[in-house]
């Protein structure tokens, strides 16, 4: 599934720290990734850092 965040919601995603729940293995928890590729997998618990406007950011569904 693409999230399409600049094409739907005009921010862009910066970083990724892996969550202490993805299905990585230990090495991969807790893992920064810096400038996301557009094939990187986004998993529950992994927490995202998006650029934006303001008004944009307001406007991100919060789940």
């Amino acid at each position: 599934m693409d999230l399409q965040l600049r094409q739907k919601h005009n921010v862009n995603l910066v970083l990724i720290k892996r969550g202490e729940n993805s299905k990585q293995t230990k090495a991969e928890k807790a893992k920064i990734i810096n400038v996301p590729m557009p094939s990187t997998v986004i998993y529950q618990g992994d927490i995202l850092m998006v650029a934006g406007s303001d008004a944009d950011l307001a406007k991100l569904p919060q789940e």
